[in-house]
């Protein structure tokens, strides 16, 4: 596969993302088979914030 999209959940009550520790293994994965891995996250947005 060319890219895989990687969403890791951010767990805003806690203020951190959830099992961090495990990262490295699952990047780790997805690297033998893909080109491109992109992270996605919603840890920078805020409710009520103007789309830029």
């Amino acid at each position: 596969m060319q890219a895989a999209f990687l969403h890791w959940p951010y767990d805003r009550a806690a203020g951190r993302f959830i099992a961090p520790q495990n990262v490295p293994a699952v990047v780790e994965a997805l690297a033998e088979h893909s080109g491109r891995i992109v992270l996605s996250s919603s840890h920078g947005l805020r409710e009520g914030a103007p789309a830029t």
